[in-house]
């Protein structure tokens, strides 16, 4: 490490999007593509300069700290004899980006800020929003860095680094992200659904990958389903879309669709988004949106968000 020319990190500041896998969950880890928006609610980091030796590290959502963790500059080690899972994420990616980097963030010490406009609970993907962040404070790829510590598809690291709404595809050594506009008519009818059921999505990934028999068929179905979503311009079409790539993953993964499970007696199609079983239901009701959105308010506290309230960098009609 060049310690007596390090690079000067004082005032940097960078930001990047939350994402929405809407389509291709699991299965683009087999290949399939994935439909991925960017939403406006971004994550940005910056760092300052100090003499401690130590990397004070704080995290900020909505006006106050949820997270802070001190590290060594030496080793990228925590202080702390028993580091949080969030606390080894963070030491994973640094060590991961010095690997890469061997310059980075070998000075005399640095306070790095984190600001989140979502909720990390809400899992509006700040893993991939920090890993994008820390690889352009590294000068390296976000595609590079995620590659070293995540066994996920990538999707969310390249949505969030593009900010535009892509097509993506991996044979988990490279990636294809097509830039897409996503602006269909019924954008306005697309509501989401926070179940407040969180899921370890890397424990998801972990079981799907563990499976020895993945049937090509279904990865061929979601893969086709996830172009045809792309490029859907009516409801009735669009909801014909999400049933089947709801049916097709959950006879797959042997668990229950997001509608067995979750709002019976809605008057519309349910899919579940992220890692199954919690996170987020995506909702495209028959009828009246506005209907719909009354319905869900009346069955649940949680938070409600309309698709076309969130998407980044999308065109109105």
């Amino acid at each position: 490490m060049d310690r007596l020319n390090p690079p000067a990190y004082d005032g940097l500041q960078y930001s990047s999007p939350g994402k929405l896998l809407l389509t291709g969950e699991y299965a683009v880890l087999k290949g399939a593509r994935a439909l991925v928006v960017p939403i406006k609610l971004r994550q940005t980091l910056s760092v300052s300069e100090n003499n401690s030796g130590f990397i004070y590290w704080s995290s900020f959502y909505n006006g106050s700290v949820f997270f802070q963790t001190t590290l060594k500059v030496s080793d990228l080690s925590s202080i702390n004899l028993l580091p949080s899972p969030r606390e080894l994420f963070i030491v994973k990616l640094l060590t991961a980006a010095r690997t890469l980097n061997p310059t980075f963030l070998t000075g005399n010490g640095y306070s790095i800020t984190t600001v989140l406009e979502a909720n990390p609970e809400w899992g509006f993907g700040s893993s991939a929003q920090l890993t994008v962040n820390i690889a352009r404070l590294a000068k390296i790829t976000p595609w590079d860095l995620h590659k070293s510590v995540s066994k996920g598809s990538g999707a969310d690291v390249i949505c969030s680094e593009s900010e535009t709404p892509i097509l993506f595809k991996t044979d988990n050594n490279t990636y294809s992200a097509t830039p897409i506009e996503f602006n269909p008519s019924f954008l306005n009818d697309l509501i989401l659904i926070y179940t407040g059921h969180k899921q370890d999505s890397a424990k998801g990934v972990a079981s799907f990958l563990s499976k020895e028999t993945i049937n090509d068929s279904i990865i061929s179905k979601i893969n086709a389903l996830s172009i045809e979503a792309a490029n859907a311009r009516e409801k009735k079409e669009f909801i014909e879309i999400m049933t089947s790539h709801e049916r097709f993953l959950s006879d797959e993964l042997k668990i229950p669709p997001a509608s067995q499970k979750w709002f019976k007696g809605f008057n519309g199609a349910l899919k579940s988004l992220g890692a199954w079983g919690g996170d987020y239901i995506m909702a495209v009701p028959y009828g009246d949106c506005e209907e719909a959105l009354e319905w869900f308010r009346q069955k649940t506290d949680h938070p409600i968000f309309l698709l076309s309230e969130l998407i980044l960098n999308n065109k109105r009609g």
